[in-house]
């Protein structure tokens, strides 16, 4: 083995790079120490969540749980060492996050990386041994070049050693991948139905953006106490806390029905919100011509194929811009914002509502803007869990093309934060949906004022 040229003498061993060598008993007592200070600081942690969960869970996933990460990758055989850190996980900072314990299902659930809707919070002692051997083959090429001791190695010998490290890479984040998805597989077993569909939704892309976002004000990717224990029960299907029992509207209120319930205004507010931020979106990649709400050309006895078709004099998209596709060619655009929880949505496939969505788009514009505006046409279809449709999905891969070519950013930083954006989005007016007034308001007249302000203390519930 390797020792420092530091070395203090000692027969049992001694810290090295983070890690250490020497006897067992050495190295179980310099690991439980550090087991004991992270468990010390997670509490700590987990204190910070009880009013900034964001927060905490940011902290946690992209600080604190990388540093025994660090000591997995560098010693062997040591799961039994991080129990107590993982009782602590399980005990003490989950609950703070989602304000109640959770139970074992639950738990192996929140193992899974957030991409197949997990919560990213691995189980310490059960990726110990993986970290280890992934971390082994890695270096192994380094390793093999060490050990070969030439002064200088060729072109050839340093295009060899990049391929080896790329596919060793490779072949790791394919082993992650296929251990995932069998632990998915086997939890499914004993998940309901509604569970099952749930993580199917979650599997979209965009739907966890939000998720693996810094909490950075400076981009609108901040949430409250409330709005991310409210995110993550809406992730999970699980009951909202202190909800009413009944809607304004009259009917029994539940997470479905919030969402779909048009009183109060909250489900055009989404739509809308969506639609200014892709027009926003299309003005930073340089397309021209943007408009919000265009007006189609009216009808002077044109005759369609489909029933469907919009023939209204006065019909409108939600969006037009030119050099979307081709640089003078103009397209429109109409914004869906559905709920897979809704009766009509309760389709066998997941990836089938936003089919249906689309094809419901397509048959009321695609043949009057093509025929008639001499136009494409591009239905965007967005989930209320930010999950987006095929034709959302490549248009927004070309306005993040768009968007790096213009400003000489890389593309794949544009198509993480336009996924980011609309996650948000989407998000922040789901939560406000949730959380919303929808009841009378009184208001009072002010005989020496222009408008009838609404009064805090008037508001009825």
């Amino acid at each position: 083995a390797v020792v420092s040229t530091q070395s203090t003498g000692t027969t049992e061993g001694e810290r090295y790079l983070g890690a250490a060598i020497g006897s067992e008993s050495y190295k179980t007592n310099y690991i439980s120490k550090k087991v004991h200070q992270w468990v010390s600081e997670l509490k700590k942690l987990s204190e910070l969540a009880k009013t900034e969960p964001q927060l905490a869970y940011s902290a946690y996933i992209f600080g604190l749980s990388k540093r025994w990460m660090f000591l997995m990758r560098s010693m062997e055989n040591i799961s039994e060492l991080f129990k107590p850190l993982e009782e602590c996980i399980k005990t003490v900072f989950i609950p703070a996050l989602f304000q109640k314990s959770c139970d074992k299902i639950q738990r192996e659930l929140f193992t899974l990386p957030s991409k197949i809707g997990g919560l990213n919070i691995f189980d310490p002692t059960e990726i110990c041994m993986f970290e280890f051997q992934h971390s082994c083959n890695a270096t192994a090429p380094l390793v093999k070049t060490i050990l070969q001791q030439k002064v200088k190695l060729s072109p050839e010998d340093n295009y060899q050693l990049s391929c080896d490290i790329k596919s060793a890479k490779g072949l790791i984040t394919s082993s992650k991948t296929l251990r995932h998805r069998q632990k998915l597989t086997s939890l499914k077993k004993e998940l309901s139905p509604s569970m099952i569909k749930q993580l199917e939704i979650l599997s979209k892309k965009g739907s966890s953006s939000w998720l693996t976002s810094l909490p950075l004000q400076e981009f609108g990717f901040v949430l409250n106490k409330q709005e991310f224990t409210d995110a993550l029960y809406l992730r999970y299907n699980i009951p909202l806390l202190n909800m009413p029992s009944f809607c304004s509207c009259g009917d029994k209120n539940s997470l479905d029905h919030t969402l779909v319930c048009k009183k109060g205004g909250y489900v055009i507010m989404r739509h809308n919100q969506i639609r200014d931020l892709t027009a926003n979106l299309l003005l930073e990649g340089g397309c021209k011509d943007v408009m919000t709400e265009p007006q189609l050309l009216p009808l002077s006895g044109e005759e369609f194929a489909l029933r469907a078709t919009n023939t209204s004099q006065e019909a409108r998209a939600d969006i037009s811009a030119r050099g979307v596709w081709n640089t003078l060619d103009k397209t429109f655009f109409d914004i869906r914002v559905f709920h897979h929880g809704a009766p009509s949505n309760q389709l066998p496939k997941v990836d089938d509502a936003y089919k249906k969505h689309e094809d419901e788009k397509k048959r009321q514009y695609n043949r009057r803007i093509l025929e008639v505006e001499k136009a494409t046409f591009t239905p965007l279809v967005f989930s209320t869990l930010g999950g987006m449709g095929k034709e959302a999905e490549n248009f927004l891969k070309r306005v993040a093309t768009l968007i790096s070519t213009k400003k000489d950013i890389p593309y794949s930083e544009c198509i993480s934060y336009l996924r980011r954006k609309l996650s948000f989005c989407l998000l922040r007016t789901v939560l406000i949906a949730i959380r919303g007034y929808r009841g009378r308001v009184l208001r009072k007249e002010d005989p020496n004022s222009d408008f009838n302000l609404i009064s805090g203390s008037d508001v009825f519930y």
